[in-house]
C-alpha cells in the first residue's frame, strides 16, 4: 500500500508542473469542531489559487442551532447540501471530510454524485451501507471511553449529544499537533449531535464517485486498526497515509494539502 502511495505522488508531480488549474475543495470538519479547524489548510489552498468552502455544519462552529435540536444526519449536513445544490451544473468539487464528517460525505455521495469529482475520507467514518453502520459506529464509539461525555434527553436513556472531556482531549484528538492549535481548539470545541449513522447507498450513485482514504497513523481517536477495518469493508480507490494524530489539518497541514491537490489533479485533469 505504501508503494502505491509513493507511485501516486511521483506520477502526479509532473502534472502539477503542467497545470495552473485551480480546484474547488469543500472541507467538512469533524465532531465538535467547525470551519475554524481548517484554517491552516484553507490558507495554503487559497494561496495556491484554489477555491475553498468550509461550512459549519448544523450546531457546529458559528452555527447557532441547538445541538440537541439536531435529530438527523440530513439536518446536521444541511449546510453542505446547500453548497452542493448551489453549484453550477458543470462544476465538480473535491469533498474532504474529517472524523464524523465521513457520515455527511457518504450521505451526499449518494445524493449528488454528479457534483463530486472525488471524496476524501480523512481518518473519517467511511461506514458500509445499511444497518451494519450503526453496529460499527457503536463499537468505535465504545473505544472512546472517558474521552467523551454523553448527554441524554431529559434524563432518559436516549443519547442526544456528546461533548469532549477537556482533561484528555489533547491526547485524544491532538497528540501530535502544535500546542498553539490545541489551545485554539480548546476555546472553540462544542458538543456535537449523537446521530444515527445509517445511510443506504448504491453502487450506481455512491459507487460512481472515486473515494480516497487518508490514514492517520498516530490517531488515538479513530485508531489505525479501526481505520483498516473500515477500508476493508468499503474499499476506496486508494489509501494514503500521514504520520498524524486525528487532526492532520493541524499536525500535517502541508503534507495534507499536497495529497489533496494530487487527488484533485488525478480526478479533474486526467
Amino acid at each position: 500500500m505504501k508503494t502505491l502511495a509513493l507511485i501516486f505522488v511521483f506520477l502526479l508531480s509532473f502534472l502539477l508542473d503542467r497545470s495552473n488549474a485551480g480546484f474547488h475543495f469543500v472541507l467538512i470538519h469533524g465532531a465538535g469542531e467547525g470551519a475554524w479547524s481548517w484554517f491552516e489548510v484553507t490558507q495554503r489552498l487559497q494561496a495556491a489559487g484554489h477555491q475553498v468552502d468550509a461550512p459549519d455544519l448544523a450546531s457546529a462552529g458559528r452555527d447557532r442551532t441547538d445541538v440537541q435540536a439536531v435529530k438527523t444526519l440530513e439536518q446536521y449536513s444541511a449546510p453542505l447540501i446547500q453548497i452542493l445544490e448551489s453549484l453550477p451544473a458543470n462544476e465538480k468539487v473535491v469533498l474532504v471530510g474529517s472524523s464524523l464528517a465521513g457520515l455527511s460525505l457518504t450521505l451526499v455521495l449518494e445524493m449528488y454524485p454528479e457534483k463530486i469529482a472525488a471524496a476524501v475520507y480523512l481518518s473519517a467514518l467511511m461506514l458500509p451501507s445499511g444497518p451494519i453502520a450503526a453496529t460499527l459506529f457503536k463499537q468505535i464509539f465504545q473505544t472512546f471511553g472517558n474521552n467523551v461525555i454523553v448527554e441524554y434527553a431529559n434524563g432518559s436513556g436516549t443519547p442526544v449529544s456528546v461533548s469532549y472531556n477537556f482533561a484528555t482531549v489533547q491526547n485524544f484528538l491532538y497528540n501530535t499537533s502544535p500546542t498553539k492549535d490545541v489551545v485554539l481548539a480548546k476555546t472553540l470545541l462544542k458538543s456535537f449531535p449523537f446521530l444515527d449513522p445509517t445511510v443506504n447507498f448504491t453502487r450506481a450513485r455512491y459507487g460512481r464517485v472515486p473515494r480516497y482514504f487518508i490514514k492517520a497513523t498516530f490517531d488515538h481517536a479513530l485508531q489505525p486498526t479501526d481505520q483498516e477495518d473500515l477500508i476493508r469493508r468499503t474499499p476506496p480507490k486508494l489509501v494514503l497515509e500521514l504520520p498524524s494524530d486525528h487532526s492532520p489539518f493541524f499536525s500535517q497541514p502541508t503534507l495534507l494539502v499536497t495529497n489533496l491537490v494530487n487527488i484533485a489533479t488525478l480526478e479533474l485533469l486526467l
